[in-house]
């Protein structure tokens, strides 16, 4: 599936790009947000600007994957809304060719990942007009800062046609945070304050915990958990030891919701773990085929409810019943963990391959 892929990517992107680190995302590193040997521990935070570029890629994109890279029904209920309030920007006028970009090029999907090296949507208006008036050279500014942020587009914006799709993308968002999502956004962050709350509560003072051991043998100790209004079950994940680890996940809309957060922050971190059992569990035919790619959005799903199993058992049948309803499934009556594996099923040998990976980490071995 597209959306782990592009999780997987941004890593090695990251790595490739010189751990580049410009001004910083809507997170900061440990050594920068506290002070030396103060553990931040996932901070439960809100970015306008990251939820605005999402919204944009949702908007354009076709959502035809298992599990969907924007809240189920998304594009649709936006456009709704837009609809009510009368509402049309260059996002609409431009949609087409922007559309189409897409479509020549799926790479560009990759790009969903380059707002979380900026630390605002001016900075990202400033930075992408001056990248795409240079022609993405590093060497054509003089501020350091500039020219990493430079190397950083460069690694998904590659190519002059590349470059013409984000300064039309950028400056279609433009209108679209003026004339619509501004106001959007922050009447929700009103609506959903007690929701914000609620999130932290259970991570700050329950789970948080519970993750600790993992996460520090993951060598994933800190980072900030940024609430997104535009995602779902595939959360954004960025792992960086200069810029800071970052995961965005669902902003529910409910408190009695709020472990909807929880859940995809599961699956977040699981990933990388999920994707060795599965290369150590498939044949070198296999994986020259593509299986390892093809399997890994179900087995990470799968992964998320195994960990859970581990290290919070209490939350397994929520995470099963959140990722049936993502998809779109009929939840069953009573236990749905026969439906839940039924809906994303693997090899008897790839699963258990997986829960001993899990099982390793736990043991720190």
């Amino acid at each position: 599936m597209l959306g782990k892929r592009l999780i997987v990517l941004v890593g090695f992107l990251a790595a490739a790009a010189g751990c580049a680190t410009g001004s910083g995302g809507p997170y900061q590193p440990p050594e920068r947000a506290a002070p030396q040997n103060t553990q931040v521990g996932w901070p439960v935070r809100t970015a306008e600007y990251v939820d605005v570029w999402f919204h944009g890629f949702a908007l354009l994109s076709a959502d035809t994957t298992k599990v969907p890279l924007f809240e189920r029904g998304y594009r649709e209920r936006m456009t709704a809304i837009r609809q009510q309030r009368n509402v049309t920007t260059a996002l609409d006028a431009n949609r087409p060719a922007l559309s189409a970009g897409l479509a020549r090029n799926p790479g560009l999907s990759n790009a969903q990942f380059a707002v979380f090296n900026f630390a605002s949507f001016d900075e990202i208006v400033r930075v992408s007009q001056l990248f795409v008036r240079n022609d993405g050279s590093p060497g054509t500014v003089n501020d350091a800062a500039t020219q990493q942020l430079f190397v950083w587009l460069r690694n998904y914006f590659p190519t002059v046609a590349d470059r013409e799709w984000l300064r039309l993308f950028v400056l279609s968002l433009q209108e679209e945070q003026t004339k619509f999502y501004n106001s959007y956004w922050t009447a929700l962050q009103g609506d959903r304050a007690a929701v914000r709350q609620e999130v932290n509560t259970l991570w700050a003072g329950t789970y948080r915990k519970k993750f600790d051991r993992f996460l520090r043998y993951v060598r994933l100790v800190d980072g900030t958990m940024i609430l997104s209004l535009p995602l779902g079950g595939e959360g954004r994940t960025i792992i960086d030891a200069n810029l800071g680890n970052g995961i965005a996940v669902p902003f529910p809309a409910t408190a009695d919701s709020a472990l909807a957060s929880i859940y995809v922050f599961t699956h977040e971190i699981i990933g990388t773990e999920t994707q060795r059992a599965l290369v150590d569990n498939t044949t070198p035919a296999e994986q020259r085929s593509g299986m390892v790619d093809q399997l890994l959005p179900i087995a990470t799903v799968r992964a998320g409810a195994i960990l859970l199993q581990r290290i919070a058992p209490e939350l397994v049948t929520g995470y099963e019943l959140y990722y049936l309803r993502t998809i779109g499934a009929a939840i069953p009556i009573g236990d749905p963990s026969n439906a839940f594996a039924a809906a994303f099923p693997l090899k008897d040998a790839q699963r258990d391959g997986i829960a001993k990976q899990i099982d390793l980490i736990l043991a720190g071995i």
